[in-house]
């Protein structure tokens, strides 16, 4: 059950291998730190003892006709694809939407030596959320679409963290001498984060807010994805970064309502 706080409400983990064997590899879109930094051979021998260590662990069972086959089944392609297994009910639900949900929302935050990528698979009042950490591991969660706000705010914003009292700008045509004053000033938050919103039907990312909270002040960018020129942190109010999220969120349904009813 979901608090009125928005507090995740944890599922279940899956490695970089085991999300390979049950979803693919897809498009790249979901980050596999564990299996990217190994070689292709590497790479199909993990896949490969993933799936027998899944099999062996109960978590997947081989379809019906092929349970009379004492042998284990020959090795699934690196992505996953081909592999013929039945899921509990519970993952096979969290994967369907995971691979269906329309809108997707996606963080990288950085605190000290901790960085988690976050995903949020947005499907009608549901949010799945799939943090992936630089081990490889997945791990799995959900939180109901009304309380996504409080959930941003509480994964964004440390309490410590104040508004700043000045805009600041960094060009990159002016090399690292022009960048190292408000580098060393966005150095010292506490946390940085990168977050943009895909939808079905989106021509590519589009905006990109970045954000450093901390308690020398808090700072926010936006910017067009892949956009060069001068990039300006303005000011930002802690208490309000769970509206700046919502705004892109809601904008992305809004373009996928439109999609479907236009092609009604």
């Amino acid at each position: 059950m979901v608090t009125s706080t928005g507090a995740v409400q944890p599922l279940f983990s899956l490695t970089d291998e085991q999300v390979a064997v049950l979803a693919g590899t897809g498009d790249g879109a979901v980050a596999m730190p564990h299996l990217e930094a190994l070689g292709e051979q590497e790479r199909a021998v993990a896949v490969h003892t993933a799936y027998r260590c899944l099999l062996a662990s109960g978590l997947v069972t081989l379809p019906a006709a092929d349970r009379a086959d004492a042998g284990v089944p020959a090795a699934p392609e690196e992505d996953g694809a081909g592999v013929a297994v039945e899921l509990p009910a519970e993952v096979d639900a969290v994967l369907v939407l995971r691979e269906a949900a329309p809108v997707l929302l996606l963080v990288q935050r950085t605190a000290g030596e901790e960085e988690v990528l976050r995903y949020g698979y947005l499907a009608d009042d549901v949010v799945l959320w799939e943090d992936v950490l630089p081990s490889g591991l997945h791990r799995f969660g959900r939180v109901g679409r009304d309380e996504l706000g409080d959930c941003v705010q509480q994964f964004l914003v440390p309490d410590e963290a104040t508004m700043a009292d000045r805009s600041l700008t960094v060009d990159p045509a002016a090399g690292v001498d022009g960048a190292g004053e408000v580098e060393s000033v966005l150095a010292r938050a506490v946390v940085h984060a990168d977050l943009t919103v895909r939808h079905a039907g989106d021509d590519g990312p589009g905006d990109l807010l970045g954000m450093f909270l901390g308690a020398e002040g808090s700072w926010v960018s936006c910017q067009r994805f892949g956009a060069g020129g001068p990039v300006t942190f303005d000011p930002l109010d802690p208490g309000t970064v769970q509206e700046r999220v919502l705004r892109l969120v809601t904008a992305a349904e809004r373009a996928v309502e439109g999609v479907v009813d236009g092609g009604a």
